[in-house]
């Protein structure tokens, strides 16, 4: 997050995904998210917004279509079946994950929700949302690198852009240890999510 990491991801043999950290301060980082096709010459490229704060990662917004989409959520955090022991997390930016790693298996993982608005600063446009994410520490195997520690995300998206409210992404994303984000990633059917839609797989990192 902190260093200017760098990486491209492949489904199959074709590149699809490429991401990029770019550190703002000691505290913040923007990661940019793109294809390997038009990385050169995409003039308002998608950015997300991270800030390291005490105990978590906050996820304040993006910048996309030339403008920032702000986060103003509530939120709670539980163990990781998503029902037990869930407490109050204050309102605002999005806790997006733990700053530090939870120890491996699903017993020391945990879940995370939010919902509320997206809020495009420039013309005022408003999206309401929702986001789960369980997180887990273990290990994963991979098209390229083998088989390596990960912290694992899996995640659910809702929002009301363009539709009714609903479900619009199911996912796991892998974080690997040495290697960076999208070390692997499986997307679901949204609504069937024991079928898997799409994989990508992390095949260069490198800093810049």
């Amino acid at each position: 997050m902190f260093q200017r990491a760098a990486g491209q991801a492949y489904n199959g043999e074709t590149p699809v995904s490429q991401w990029a950290w770019e550190p703002q301060s000691p505290t913040e980082s923007l990661i940019r998210w793109g294809t390997p096709q038009d990385w050169d010459t995409d003039t308002d490229p998608y950015k997300e917004k991270f800030v390291h704060d005490g105990d978590w990662v906050y996820l304040e917004g993006w910048y996309d279509n030339q403008t920032f989409w702000r986060l103003e959520v509530t939120q709670w955090i539980s163990d990781y079946d998503c029902k037990t022991n869930r407490q109050k997390l204050p309102p605002g930016r999005q806790a997006y994950v733990k700053w530090q790693v939870p120890a491996a298996g699903t017993e020391n993982g945990y879940c995370l929700f939010a919902q509320g608005t997206i809020v495009d600063d420039r013309w005022g446009i408003r999206v309401m949302y929702a986001h789960q994410q369980k997180w887990s520490a273990g290990t994963v195997s991979t098209k390229y690198f083998g088989t390596i520690p990960a912290l694992k995300q899996n995640e659910v998206w809702w929002d009301d852009r363009g539709s009714e409210f609903r479900v619009k992404l199911r996912r796991d994303c892998y974080i690997g240890k040495g290697k960076g984000m999208a070390l692997r990633i499986d997307n679901f059917e949204v609504y069937k999510p024991w079928v898997t839609k799409s994989r990508y797989d992390l095949k260069h990192t490198w800093t810049y």
